[in-house]
């Protein structure tokens, strides 16, 4: 398929949305910027809003993406698991099911029998009239009581991944051309984070997008990004792991002391 243009684009941010729409306690500590420690800073359990000292701001996102992504008003979330999004639990919108795990951040009914206790996440998106590779980015970090609780998650999360690569799951089931189809492909390990590349296509549009996983563990927090790209095509070298980027970044805001 070919690169959607300008009318293209504004289909593809419409089915973003949609597809968002179904889709639809704390870290040991936070270094402040780039990794590095605060004078003063107190180790302990964060909660709450301080979560949000994990993920990046408007100005970290340009520097790791050099990309002019603003945040969404109405993407901040933020509670304990049954705060999380429902919609393809509730729905049962997703085919196979199992398979949600690597579609979708921060999806309740992939961890409700998890030990999590608390989560936040941000998303941005490309401001209207602006010219980008990517169309979107959501990041979140998941709260666990400790870092073998965090891990146990993580392992069974990737293993999920690794059991779904190559398989497509169905999203809606209005008709049989009136649905998203989610293709996973490529699992692998970068370091510390997991990465899985996804196709995400609408049969009514003809529209088709890429899209990337990343997931990662450090301390008592699991990390999740989801990067949507505005086209089909590989996107350049410098933005072909951005998922596993903003993971990178997110990872080097926590600390871990034990």
């Amino acid at each position: 398929m070919t690169s959607p243009g300008a009318r293209g684009r504004r289909t593809a941010v419409a089915a973003l949305t949609l597809v968002l729409g179904l889709l639809a306690a704390g870290c040991t500590t936070v270094t402040q910027g780039n990794g590095r420690s605060a004078p003063g800073l107190t180790l302990g359990p964060l909660e709450g809003a301080l979560l949000y000292d994990v993920l990046p701001t408007e100005a970290d996102m340009d520097d790791i993406l050099d990309s002019p992504l603003r945040e969404d008003s109405e993407g901040e979330l933020s509670g304990g698991v049954d705060d999380m999004p429902d919609g393809l639990n509730s729905e049962r919108r997703a085919s196979p099911h199992r398979c949600v795990t690597a579609i979708a951040p921060i999806q309740r009914s992939m961890y409700v029998d998890t030990d999590a206790t608390e989560f936040a996440s941000r998303k941005w998106r490309l401001p209207k009239g602006e010219k980008g590779d990517i169309m979107g980015v959501h990041a979140a970090v998941v709260v666990f009581p400790d870092h073998a609780a965090a891990s146990a998650a993580y392992d069974e999360f990737v293993k999920d991944w690794q059991d779904c690569d190559g398989d497509t799951v169905r999203l809606g089931q209005l008709s049989e051309r009136d649905h998203f189809v989610e293709k996973i492909n490529d699992v692998r390990q970068n370091k510390a984070v997991a990465v899985a590349d996804i196709l995400t296509s609408q049969p009514s549009t003809s529209i088709s997008w890429r899209r990337q996983r990343a997931l990662a563990v450090r301390a008592n927090c699991l990390i999740e990004v989801d990067v949507s790209y505005y086209s089909d095509k590989r996107p350049p070298s410098d933005l072909q792991d951005a998922a596993a980027q903003v993971a990178d970044f997110m990872l080097d805001r926590i600390t871990d002391v034990g």
